[in-house]
């Protein structure tokens, strides 16, 4: 009888073991998956709902849990991130673009949200698995957009034709893929069970092929930079790519089968090829998954049911580095020696670059693709401006005034470079500070079966954001945060902090309330003004005023509603009104060039003219500006 009642006890206490980490699981998935499928994080509004859902976390946690803990590294990796959000916010006093630096505040919001949520409720275990899982269904769908053009997605084979969907950013998804590649290696390599390494060496047949049909150069090498830091910081390198040699070969394969498609890797092909190459590819990518599954359990068979010496992992050592240095010396006797081949690669990175219709050939393209233009214009700002920066989110006006082209971008496409420009020292010492503890936790828990993968997916958003654009994705920035968060937590599991105190429990709790309701009046406010805009595309003027003073109800520091009122004021011909509704914007915020651009259109006479020098002056390449000089010197 009593063995009876032990066994149905002992299933209890097995399932109150394991749901926690179930749900944190599934909490952490749904959380990575749904805010880069939503455009990548990159719209306001995604900042809103996410930021509160974090708060909200982290606040029933630090209430019902009966203890918190947080060890040293990750209060410090907490208050660094905090320290660089506030400092962000604070930038709007001296910045150019006050609405920028409020929505640059906005979203780092949702970064201190994730990392207080995950620090609350922290079990290390499932973290990295949620990632994984998350890439994989993300990549999947933007995957089948390519592989069943006719019926997921929209077709659109005279566009860039680079898979962006969900993420929204080609760049931003081959990276989002890279991060999920490195952790499935990893899992391949160290999962406990033989069914999470055949799910993960199956999942880079998702993920590899997604990123190839990106054609992200930069997500590339950045993947091929966290495979040297995973080999580099991985205490059992020698059975890493032991395993490796079992499961690379298939995405490998998968790639090179993928390039022969024509219809799948040319502009302008036509939907029923580029259905029937996808269905071939689909079927073949299906076949290798399986293998790479097959793969990966029996090189865990492999490693369970043979021991090797060191005479043999000597030779496999030395097979490996043969291997390296005869694909060097390859690549020497291709292109050159090594100065020739730094000056070859000097001049395609500065060059313009070519396109063409075969999207293969931007592989192996070393152009700039116009990003050292960018880069001067952040260094004139750092130049004018070396102590605080210009402000959070003043370099896309920054830039407009100090462009010298018609080319129009919001971001300097160097994360550093870019916070020097707008945070200035500081703000790039409290970033670097923070991105550097995962790293530092990494090489101290080297030896932890998933560790170094953690680090090594980190390390691939770092390395891709030294030429992208990466931060402005919360999605894809959410994923890497949380490889970061990994590391950290393993330290934990070394040695256990203390319970932190009732006070502090209090004070964290009051702080996450707090910054929820600022996330809410974001949400509203920001979700106001995405309705006003949409109504304002299908001219419906009545409702993008009545959305538009919404939005001024909930932000009115802010000069986006009174500006979004006057355009609606002037698709109902009320230039009167919309006279007076772009003063309040422009008194709000002197500095944008399209409220001035819209105060053209809403006068006459001289008030005209100096409206069109003001928005000229903000603008000066701007096509627009040019279109407007002609139509009020030619009415």
């Amino acid at each position: 009888m009593s063995s009876a009642v032990a066994v149905p006890a002992a299933r209890g206490e097995r399932i109150a073991a394991i749901l926690p980490e179930a749900l944190f699981f599934t909490a952490a998935f749904v959380a990575t998956a749904g805010l880069a499928a939503a455009n990548g994080g990159f719209f306001p509004t995604s900042w809103g709902w996410s930021g509160l859902a974090f708060f909200f976390v982290a606040t029933a946690a630090l209430i019902l849990r009966t203890s918190v803990r947080v060890g040293r590294l990750e209060l410090v990796f907490l208050g660094l991130v905090t320290a660089l959000v506030g400092w962000t916010w604070l930038s709007g006093l001296w910045s150019i673009d006050l609405p920028s630096s409020v929505l640059e505040g906005q979203r780092g919001l949702v970064l201190i949200g994730a990392v207080a949520a995950v620090l609350a409720l922290a079990p290390a275990r499932p973290l990295l698995g949620a990632v994984l899982a998350a890439t994989t269904l993300d990549c999947a769908y933007a995957l089948a957009t390519r592989l069943f053009p006719a019926h997921v997605g929209s077709y659109d084979p005279l566009a860039v034709y680079r898979l962006n969907t969900p993420v929204g950013y080609w760049n931003g998804l081959g990276v989002f893929a890279a991060i999920g590649a490195v952790i499935a290696l990893g899992f391949a390599a160290r999962g406990k069970s033989p069914v999470t390494r055949a799910l993960a060496a199956a999942s880079l047949l998702v993920l590899v092929p997604t990123l190839y049909f990106t054609y992200s150069r930069g997500a590339w090498l950045a993947l091929f930079a966290g495979l040297v830091v995973l080999f580099a910081l991985d205490a059992r390198r020698l059975q890493l790519a032991a395993v490796s040699v079992f499961v690379l070969p298939w995405p490998i394969i998968a790639v090179a089968i993928a390039s022969s498609y024509r219809a799948l890797t040319r502009q302008s092909s036509v939907l029923p090829q580029a259905e029937h190459d996808g269905r071939r590819l689909a079927l073949a990518l299906l076949l290798l998954a399986i293998m790479a599954a097959v793969a990966a359990l029996l090189a865990q068979l492999v490693e369970r049911n043979f021991t090797f010496g060191t005479t043999v992992r000597r030779v496999f050592a030395g097979v490996l580095i043969a291997a390296v240095l005869v694909a060097i010396g390859a690549g020497i006797a291709r292109d050159g020696s090594p100065p020739t081949i730094a000056r070859k690669a000097y001049d395609s990175f500065t060059s313009a670059g070519k396109g063409g219709a075969d999207l293969n050939s931007r592989l192996f393209s070393l152009s700039s693709s116009g990003r050292t233009e960018l880069w001067h214009v952040a260094w004139l700002e750092v130049k004018a401006h070396p102590l605080g920066g210009g402000g959070a989110g003043s370099y896309e006006r920054w830039y407009l005034v100090h462009r010298t082209s018609a080319q129009q971008v919001k971001d300097a496409h160097s994360l550093y470079l870019e916070t020097l420009a707008e945070l200035g020292p500081l703000g790039l010492v409290l970033l670097l500070g923070a991105l550097a503890l995962p790293l530092v936790a990494a090489v101290r828990m080297r030896r932890h079966p998933l560790v170094p993968a953690a680090g090594a997916a980190f390390s691939v958003y770092l390395v891709h954001a030294i030429a992208d654009w990466d931060w402005e994705l919360a999605g894809v920035t959410l994923a890497a945060v949380l490889c970061g968060l990994a590391c950290l937590l393993a330290v934990r599991e070394e040695r256990e902090p203390a319970p932190i105190s009732g006070r502090v429990r209090v004070a964290a709790g009051v702080a996450t309330v707090a910054l929820g309701v600022v996330a809410l009046l974001g949400l509203v406010g920001n979700t106001a003004l995405a309705a006003s805009d949409s109504a304002l595309q299908a001219g419906n003027w009545s409702a993008a005023e009545r959305h538009a003073h919404t939005a001024i109800r909930w932000m009115p520091w802010s000069a986006a509603g009174w500006q979004r009122l006057a355009e609606a004021q002037l698709g109902a011909h009320d230039k009167a009104a919309a006279q007076r509704s772009l003063r309040k914007a422009i008194a709000k915020d002197p500095n944008d060039w399209v409220s001035w651009l819209d105060l053209v259109a809403a006068t006459k006479g001289q008030a005209q003219v100096n409206a069109l020098v003001r928005a000229s002056a903000l603008n000066p390449r701007g096509p627009e500006i040019a279109q407007v000089y002609q139509a009020v010197a030619h009415p």
